[in-house]
């Protein structure tokens, strides 16, 4: 049976971007970060050792309230424990192409 592709349009338009960037970074999708948690990136480079979360529902709640908020804080937290590094940007900048020009612009895929 094959597994369900649960990325979002953000996630796949980013990997997009990432992928012109640089053919050879290889690129995961959520990524299970931390074996005693369900935590998951929405986007790994493991060869830079870099998160990348996309975040919607800013506008309208999703993770950015009470708890989940937390929860999210804490998730950046450890990974960066980890030693992970973690970076986050709205579905609306992967959206407008700020995410990529960001990652362009601190040489991500040189």
């Amino acid at each position: 049976m094959k597994k369900r592709d649960t990325r979002s349009e953000a996630q796949i338009l980013l990997g997009i971007h990432i992928r012109e960037l640089s053919k050879r970074l290889r690129i995961e999708y959520e990524f299970r970060f931390h074996e005693g948690r369900q935590w998951k990136a929405d986007v790994y480079l493991p060869d830079l050792k870099l998160l990348l979360e996309c975040d919607g529902g800013l506008y309208r709640g999703g993770h950015k309230r009470g708890v989940a908020l937390e929860d999210d804080y804490m998730k950046q937290n450890v990974a960066q424990m980890l030693g992970y590094r973690l970076l986050r940007f709205s579905n609306q900048q992967v959206q407008r192409g700020e995410a990529k020009e960001f990652l362009r612009l601190w040489g991500v895929g040189k």
